[in-house]
């Protein structure tokens, strides 16, 4: 059995081509459209339905050469009546019609390109159907004979209308005939059937339309056609420089744009966003808090809140957010030890008739007793859960619009400035890393020395003993604990994300 797979590069390719050929309006624009981000597949070659409807697609497709498809759009490599396409290529003469004998019925050689068109891109991705159906409106449906409208009264319920444009003094004989007609994520009281003719006044629809979803009419007669989408993006959300959050923030717009180099630090505080359209240029993070220094000993890390995202669908650059918890700080140093013994006074000389003799000097202090173990650190804050539904455009693997860490493994920081570079390794993935144990505390001073004994009228006094040592430092106190990891969820299916490995 033929097995193909397509790239999103080379379905993106693919649908440029199909538009070409499909419609009369100005193909290099909706091309455009297409190329800037707008076919957002999340997995093309994952499914059996898109695997079928690009066959079913091939069977109405005739190139001269390799190069003519490549021109119109194909990419390089994509296999096409089981050829992988290449720069100067071509197929032997009657192997597409081979092919097509082999692969398509009568019927499937027999239909139209452009309803193979619509239900192959349906298939790979809902979400392009409208964009292009919006580009192909604009740019080309003026000039048909028939007329095409949207009305919307609200509860997820619109009317489509379409119509005959007649001009003055034409053959009333002459009304458009449907060849193809087809409601998209939308459920009609009523439908065109091949052959129908459309009248001067407004057939009207009213159709139902699944929450979230994009209603997109495609109508094709003898005197022209018309794409319509229900989507229409009002409202504009822009996000640029850098915003810190002192309370929750919730964005709500038909589209939000993150412009090149934002930044948004949530301090703590919950953020979403909801949107039809997320469009997120060059680079842009979200943090859950910037560094502190001369942060207080013993102080725990704050937890990170969550960021909620909701949106039809995400186009342009990855959108990184870093919802990491707060680091502990380190724990308080022990207490100096106790000093340590005095010694004892020395013993006096005694004189006899060769002169003085013995006494001893004091003896040495002694050792400082050892400092206390350094406190505990703090602990390190909760990393914050990223909950997100978006239903196209997401990506997966290294392709992902979202690129999420809610979890540490190793930082490296100052604790104060200009001091050493301090190392923590958590061990396994954390939220907030944990402080560092205080430093021991510092041993005790050494004991006086004993003090030398007094002279008598015939012999001088001893030395006094030497100062003991001071005592050993205090051991380090233990590591603060971990902040948990955050969660990070896809709520447009419910399950759990794969948590992505942290980096320091």
């Amino acid at each position: 059995m033929r097995r193909t797979v397509i790239s999103e590069v080379a379905a993106t390719a693919l649908s440029i081509c199909l538009v070409v050929s499909a419609q009369t309006a100005p193909p290099d624009r909706c091309a455009d459209v297409l190329r800037n981000g707008v076919f957002n597949i999340r997995m093309v070659n994952s499914t059996q339905a898109n695997s079928e409807n690009y066959r079913k697609w091939e069977c109405t497709a005739t190139f001269s050469t390799h190069n003519d498809a490549i021109n119109a759009g194909l990419s390089v490599g994509l296999e096409l009546f089981d050829v992988p396409l290449k720069i100067g290529g071509s197929w032997a003469q009657g192997a597409q019609d081979t092919w097509k004998q082999k692969h398509c019925s009568s019927d499937e050689r027999n239909a139209s390109s452009s309803s193979t068109f619509y239900e192959f891109v349906k298939t790979a991705d809902p979400g392009i159907l409208a964009a292009w159906s919006r580009c192909m409106e604009n740019n080309g449906g003026s000039g048909s004979a028939i007329a095409c409208s949207i009305e919307k009264p609200g509860n997820n319920r619109l009317l489509f209308k379409s119509r005959w444009r007649r001009t003055s003094g034409e053959d009333p004989s002459q009304k458009p005939i449907v060849s193809y007609y087809h409601a998209f994520d939308a459920t009609c009281d009523r439908a065109w059937k091949p052959g129908d003719a459309l009248a001067e006044s407004d057939t009207t629809f009213t159709c139902d339309v699944p929450k979230f979803s994009q209603a997109v009419f495609v109508l094709e007669t003898s005197r022209g056609s018309c794409t319509l989408s229900d989507e229409v993006l009002q409202t504009t959300e822009e996000i640029s420089g850098r915003v810190v959050l002192t309370d929750l923030k919730n964005y709500q717009a038909d589209r939000i744009i993150f412009r090149d180099g934002a930044l948004i630090v949530t301090n703590g505080n919950k953020l979403s966003f909801d949107a039809v359209e997320i469009k997120v240029e060059g680079t842009v993070k979200i943090v859950s808090f910037e560094p502190r220094v001369n942060r207080p000993l013993d102080e725990n890390g704050r937890s990170a809140a969550p960021v909620i995202i909701s949106a039809e669908r995400m186009i342009g650059t990855p959108l990184r957010i870093e919802d990491f918890g707060e680091d502990g700080t380190q724990g308080s140093p022990g207490s100096k030890g106790p000093k340590g013994p005095n010694g004892r006074q020395g013993t006096q000389r005694e004189w006899d008739i060769t002169g003085c003799h013995g006494g001893s000097n004091g003896t040495p202090g002694g050792i400082g007793i050892q400092g206390g173990i350094g406190a505990r650190g703090a602990s390190g804050g909760t990393g914050g859960s990223i909950f997100y539904a978006v239903r196209f455009g997401i990506g997966q693997g290294p392709l992902s619009k979202l690129d999420i860490l809610t979890t540490r493994e190793v930082a490296t920081f100052r604790v104060r400035p200009m001091a050493p570079l301090v190392t923590v390794d958590c061990k396994g993935p954390c939220g907030g890393l944990p402080g560092k144990g205080g430093d021991g505390g510092a041993g005790g001073d050494g004991g006086e020395g004993g003090q030398g004994a007094p002279g008598t009228d015939r012999c001088g006094g001893t030395d006094a003993g030497p100062h003991g040592p001071p005592g050993p430092a205090g051991p380090v106190g233990p590591e603060g604990s971990a902040g948990a990891p955050g969660v990070i969820l896809d709520m447009t299916s419910h399950a759990p994300g794969p948590v992505p490995k942290s980096r320091p």
